[in-house]
């Protein structure tokens, strides 16, 4: 039994303890005694029960399969979402600048208007004339071969000053009728070669033009979209991960 005082074991038949010398209440001791009989019969009545026979099996153990998944950062992943964002991108570009150019090539066609069905001037691309044509109107022709004949059969040359050379002269034996019908011709070949350098002036204006265009925008189209969608994830990013 243990002391009720100091909690230590004490032998069941001591009056006292033998650590802290408390006295050992009697009721206690009974108590101790009543207990210890109610061990003995429970084990008596424990050895008269038969015997059983208890079997253990054990169910064989099967082997843990622990798998063991190694999870890295996928690059490739990584830079293959990048090469599709961007080739969508170029896409949208690409989009855009076609819808440009045909814009573009729709506002000119009325630069690119073929004279003599066009005016002079109505083109965008018309600059001043740089070349030596002569007159379109076949009566100042008339006039001047008038006056060169003359020249002619006064012994003149063309500029009114006397001839110095015997080559025979192409006007003087023509008549009013043959010179008006050459001035008609030589007006009609001024005529013709006036829109031919409007003409082609216009048509390689406008090409070059276009090809200008066409490089610059492609240029600004596609850096629009390609750094415009950087600077989307860019604020994306810093939304997701500034501090409150």
């Amino acid at each position: 039994m243990y002391c009720k005082y100091c909690g230590r074991q004490i032998a069941d038949d001591s009056a006292f303890c033998q650590y802290c010398g408390g006295k050992v209440d009697a009721l206690a001791q009974e108590s101790k005694e009543d207990s210890t009989i109610d061990q003995v019969e429970q084990l008596a009545e424990k050895e008269q029960q038969p015997a059983q026979e208890v079997v253990l099996t054990t169910k064989e153990a099967q082997p843990l399969q622990v798998e063991v998944s190694k999870k890295t950062k996928d690059n490739s992943s990584t830079i293959a979402n990048e090469i599709v964002g961007n080739l969508k991108m170029i896409g949208f570009a690409l989009a855009c600048w076609v819808v440009f150019m045909i814009g573009f090539i729709a506002v000119h066609q009325k630069d690119i208007k073929q004279h003599p069905d066009s005016y002079w001037g109505e083109s965008c691309y018309d600059e001043v004339i740089t070349g030596n044509f002569g007159s379109l109107n076949y009566q100042d022709i008339l006039a001047e071969y008038k006056r060169y004949r003359a020249n002619e059969r006064n012994g003149l040359d063309w500029s009114g000053r006397p001839r110095i050379t015997s080559i025979p002269i192409k006007l003087y034996d023509k008549s009013d009728e043959e010179l008006e019908k050459e001035a008609k011709e030589e007006a009609e070949k001024n005529r013709a070669d006036f829109s031919d350098y409007i003409n082609d002036n216009r048509q390689w204006s406008f090409e070059e033009d276009r090809t200008e265009k066409a490089k610059y925008s492609a240029i600004i189209l596609l850096a629009f979209f390609i750094v415009g969608r950087y600077l989307v994830k860019l604020t994306k990013w810093v939304g997701e991960n500034k501090t409150e």
